[in-house]
């Protein structure tokens, strides 16, 4: 028997240090100036990575990016990549051209407090928990914090759903404008690659802690080699560094709670994204998002579709809104995949400047202006 417990444990611990390694091997080297936190109205202490604005013209402007289902703040600042494959942080690329920049983390990843045993937290949390209790948070300190009566949000994946579900029931006075990549509010028959699988989230309460980082970081090593359809899954290889997609698949995805999973699910029903208790449908209450919208998506996008991005778009009320799909098609040097959107060897040159272009359109102003 104790040979046996001695075997398991002895298991526990090279798995353990096997991940340890993978990440300090391959993992993102961020460079923020500034961490911040937040705390919000159930306590939970959540972080803001700042970068600072900079180049000829530091106006200041806050911009939030907002990272998605598994992610943390490093998908904006993943600080690999060579010259011939570069991988280029969107958090300083809108620093350098003056905007205040800041990224969050959301319970449970990055530099939030997470559960476990020894911090009284539990891997109960809800994407409601997100909607109503850390996106007004993070919104309402980097107003206070930067002087400004209004803000962007720059979202992937899910943390574009989240600014849909902030405008849809705020409003827009506290934003000036908003990016979503790779992101819409029902997905139902949208050609998604999570459709087959999606009958498995009953099954996330049940395991309450769902270990999508665990098992990036167990394939992180292969990943940037082979083109593998699980990479494809995050990004489209063809146009993502190497080194990104072994940092990418190695740091920058995080577990995730059974609960959160399970709500997700509810994206792929007729209705669309529900509240956790079911009395709040936000595809119905997006007729309220008037902030001036940018829809961006990749045309091998595996998990959002060009066709989802079109049919969010006409839920939603009157405004300045535009789909704009990236790919060789639409002219682009390469086609784009998920979150390449924002870290991808061409997305300097190409989604970039499209998402400060919509910013510098909807410009936001300070308190006294």
């Amino acid at each position: 028997m104790l040979t046996v417990l001695f075997v398991i444990l002895l298991i526990i611990v090279a798995a353990r240090l096997y991940l340890y390694f993978v990440e300090a091997a391959y993992g993102p080297k961020t460079t923020e100036d500034e961490v911040h936190y937040v705390t919000a109205s159930d306590g939970w202490r959540i972080a803001l990575h700042r970068y600072r604005p900079r180049g000829e013209n530091p106006h200041g402007e806050p911009v939030l990016l907002h990272h998605g289902l598994a992610a943390s703040y490093k998908n904006f600042d993943l600080g690999v990549g060579t010259k011939e494959h570069p991988s280029p942080s969107l958090a300083h690329w809108l620093a350098d051209r003056g905007y205040d920049v800041f990224v969050c983390d959301l319970r449970g990843r990055g530099l939030s407090d997470h559960a476990g045993l020894f911090t009284g937290k539990r891997w109960d949390w809800t994407v409601d928990d997100f909607i109503y209790k850390d996106d007004p948070a993070f919104v309402d300190y980097i107003l206070e914090r930067t002087g400004f009566a209004n803000m962007h949000w720059i979202g992937l994946s899910m943390g574009g759903i989240l600014l849909f579900c902030y405008c849809a029931l705020h409003g827009s006075p506290k934003l000036a404008s908003g990016v979503a990549a790779g992101s819409g509010l029902r997905y139902a028959d949208t050609g998604s690659d999570y459709q087959p699988i999606i009958g498995l989230s009953w099954l996330g309460p049940i395991m309450r802690r769902v270990p999508i980082g665990t098992l990036s970081k167990l394939q992180a090593p292969l990943a940037g080699r082979w083109n593998l359809k699980s990479e494809r899954f995050d990004y489209y290889p063809p146009n993502t560094a190497p080194q990104a997609g072994r940092a990418i698949m190695s740091g920058s995805l995080e577990d995730v709670s059974g609960n959160q999973v399970l709500q997700m699910s509810t994206l792929f029903k007729g209705r669309g994204l529900a509240s956790w208790d079911g009395t709040v449908y936000f595809a119905e209450e997006a007729k309220n998002i008037t902030t001036p919208t940018l829809l961006v998506c990749g045309v091998q996008d595996l998990q959002s579709s060009v066709d989802l991005s079109h049919k969010t778009r006409e839920l939603f009320g009157e405004g300045d809104h535009k789909v704009a799909p990236f790919g060789k098609d639409f002219g682009h040097k390469e086609d784009y995949g998920h979150i390449d959107l924002v870290a991808g060897i061409n997305a300097e040159s190409e989604t970039f400047p499209e998402m400060l272009a919509w910013l510098q359109t909807h410009p936001a102003h300070r308190n006294e202006e």
